[in-house]
């Protein structure tokens, strides 16, 4: 999506919560071929975000900054692109 979208001045940008296996998740970037920022998230990130408690979690923010939708578990990627879109007014 980072992709398709890129010329829209869409960013994808992934907060890893598990710390302790900065290895595993340097190897998971390459196999999975990440074209996006992966940062640490501490828990400050995580309890300002609202809380993360089930894995996957996403959040869709606007170019101002505001938080559209919290995705919590697996979301259908037909969704995922339409809410895109509606954000970008596409």
């Amino acid at each position: 999506m980072q992709d398709k979208y890129d010329d829209q001045e869409f960013s994808i940008i992934a907060l890893a919560v598990d710390r302790e296996n900065e290895p595993g998740l340097r190897n998971l970037i390459k196999k999975q071929r990440i074209n996006y920022p992966v940062l640490l998230a501490d828990e400050a990130v995580k309890k300002n975000f609202g809380g993360i408690a089930i894995l996957p979690t996403m959040f869709l923010i606007n170019r101002e900054g505001i938080l559209l939708k919290k995705y919590s578990g697996h979301i259908e990627r037909d969704s995922l692109i339409r809410d895109i879109e509606q954000a970008l007014n596409l």
